[in-house]
């Protein structure tokens, strides 16, 4: 008699509590990795988040001579290297049926792309996003 393949399936929610459960674990994630790299690698760690639901801002600074500003970034050597959205999206959605041009969440409510310059500005106004 043949065994039976079982099914196997996985939990979907799509409830707000989901999401937002999710949303945090990332952040938290995201947050604790950074922490993790300066701790391990020694290098000079700032990341920025803000929360386009409701505005606020996150960040982790592991020292107090960073961020540095668009004038020191300009004379450092060698040259900062600048890292697009579009670049991410490339290199790490590839077969996620992720697009390059925006991020997803903007995708889902319909926003425009944005122009973020992986250090919090918006490069279209020069001023922090």
């Amino acid at each position: 008699m043949a065994a039976e393949q079982k099914i196997i399936r996985t939990r979907h929610s799509n409830s707000l509590k989901f999401v937002r459960q999710k949303q945090a674990r990332r952040r938290n994630s995201l947050l604790w990795r950074s922490f993790e790299y300066c701790r391990e690698c020694d290098p000079d760690v700032f990341m920025m988040i803000r929360l386009k639901r409701n505005g606020q801002i996150l960040f982790f600074n592991s020292s107090a001579q960073w961020p540095l500003s668009r004038e020191q970034l300009a004379s450092h050597y060698p040259t900062p290297q600048e890292i697009t959205w579009q670049e991410m999206a490339t290199k790490y959605a590839d077969g996620e049926g992720v697009s390059a041009g925006e991020p997803t969440a903007q995708r889902q409510q319909g926003e425009g792309s944005t122009q973020w310059d992986g250090y919090g500005f918006d490069s279209r106004t020069a001023q922090p996003s």
